[in-house]
């Protein structure tokens, strides 16, 4: 290997690792960026203070209410008739 040639190695090699070194440098930015909207969206919902907590009531007339007339449905359409033997 010539002295040419081992210059031009290393040259392409810096370049790579300064591009390396770049692609890093912006994924960390992105990350600490991230980290810093997690503790602000966080730091604004502690600000806020605790939200209303629901009871069970509450709990169940949304579930009624997404429902809707299933519950009648089901009624309407489920039934038994006769017997069941295992003998037959």
């Amino acid at each position: 290997m010539t002295f040419a040639q081992m210059a031009e190695m290393l040259k392409s090699l810096d370049a790579k690792m300064k591009s390396n070194q770049d692609e890093l440098d912006s994924a960390r930015k992105e990350w600490k960026d991230a980290i810093d909207a997690a503790k602000q969206k966080r730091k604004d919902k502690e600000a806020a203070g605790p939200q209303k907590m629901e009871g069970p009531e509450d709990l169940l007339a949304k579930a009624r209410a997404q429902l809707g007339g299933l519950d009648d449905l089901a009624k309407k359409t489920v039934g038994v008739k006769g017997t069941f033997n295992v003998a037959e």
